[in-house]
């Protein structure tokens, strides 16, 4: 168990930032080293004090809780992110999950459930609250089971996924952290594969083999 830890909370809701706070801080050893009302100023304060530990809410202000983890991953891949936040909808904890974060706990958890959360973190073990982590597995296995009847390779199979889910490759490039080239590379790779000529028949073939719900 740590019995040093460091930690940034960025959070809009001053009430609620300061009861995670006073939480965090009953714990021996764990310090809140900074606080941030939104996402610009969390990364400034995340390279001013590099803390062990960041938790942060999905929707800030100047930087949503997803580009915040994005660009702490890319700036700081050593600080483990743990989004902390009301949306319980399983597509917005994927995109999360694809930004790099480490945990995903909903403000309706129990306290208990919330520091239990920053403990496995701090370990660099994975924590998603129940529900969520039900659904990660369930996303997982369908993923699985479509490698399993499909000629593509598992990156193709993201990208085949966001295409059928309307995602631009653009958008592609940010959700799964890759440069819009390979987005462009992997998807023209897919269609060859797959012998398919434009965006229409490859949602079809995606409803087809299950990656996506007609």
């Amino acid at each position: 168990m740590p019995t040093g830890l460091r930690i940034l909370i960025a959070e809009d809701h001053d009430l609620m930032r300061c009861g995670v706070r006073a939480l965090i801080e009953t714990r021996a050893g764990w310090e809140v080293v900074a606080e941030a009302s939104d996402g610009h100023t969390a990364i400034g304060l995340a390279a001013a004090t590099l803390p062990d530990l960041v938790i942060t809410d999905y929707l800030l202000p100047r930087l949503n809780g997803l580009e915040l983890t994005r660009r702490l991953k890319q700036a700081f891949p050593d600080i483990p992110v743990l989004i902390y936040t009301m949306h319980d909808r399983e597509d917005i904890a994927l995109e999360a999950l694809r930004a790099g974060a480490r945990g995903y706990v909903f403000k309706t958890d129990t306290a208990a459930q919330l520091m239990e959360a920053i403990e496995v973190l701090s370990t660099g073990s994975p924590y998603f609250t129940g529900s969520i982590a039900e659904s990660l597995l369930d996303q997982f296995q369908s993923s699985a089971r479509a490698e399993l009847s499909t000629p593509l390779t598992r990156r193709e199979v993201e990208i085949v996924e966001l295409v059928a889910a309307g995602r631009t490759n653009r958008e592609i490039s940010g959700l799964l952290d890759i440069r819009l080239k390979t987005v462009e590379s992997h998807r023209l790779s897919a269609m060859d594969r797959l012998n398919v000529k434009g965006t229409a028949e490859l949602v079809r073939y995606a409803v087809r083999n299950g990656l996506i719900e007609a």
